[in-house]
């Protein structure tokens, strides 16, 4: 893997820790009640993760190598995200935490095939439009965390309401 790389995964590991730490002690009603205002439960939100993890690393894949996007020129993000989690909510937390756990390892090996040259070709990612690999890593990065820590930021409501009563 590159030198350049290794923050970053590091970072992406300790973020799956924190995820892994903050779930240790919920009983499985706290892990499929929504979040205050939204609709998706902490379960949702980590089927969102995998979902959104592996489609990204695939873009990821497509810019580095200079294949063609795997993503129809239609493509609707906030479609695609309902239907993701929609699949999986027939799937208990540990399906679900096995299809985190694949895409996880999926975006890893792609990390540590990249090269130096790799880092610099430009791609269109949905939302952000053209972005060099290496700032296309940090979207998946910030992705990552922005839902981590809205978990983490669930799982302390849990925790004072069950103090509190």
């Amino acid at each position: 893997m590159l030198k350049e790389l290794e923050p970053l995964v590091d970072q992406l590991k300790m973020c799956r820790g924190d995820l892994q730490q903050a779930l240790d002690g919920l009983i499985p009603e706290q892990l499929f009640q929504p979040f205050p205002n939204a609709q998706w439960s902490i379960k949702d939100e980590i089927a969102h993760i995998a979902a959104d993890e592996s489609l990204q690393t695939e873009l990821l894949r497509s810019i580095a190598t200079g294949a063609p996007s795997p993503l129809p020129p239609d493509f609707d993000p906030q479609k695609y995200d309902q239907e993701g989690v929609a699949k999986s909510r027939d799937k208990t937390l540990a399906q679900v935490w096995s299809d985190l756990e694949q895409s996880h390892a999926r975006l890893l090996n792609l990390l540590d095939s990249l090269t130096p040259e790799h880092l610099e070709r430009r791609g269109s990612h949905p939302l952000q439009g053209m972005l060099t690999v290496k700032e296309f890593l940090v979207i998946i990065y910030s992705h990552e965390v922005n839902h981590v820590r809205g978990i983490i930021e669930q799982v302390r409501r849990f925790r004072r309401s069950s103090k509190a009563a």
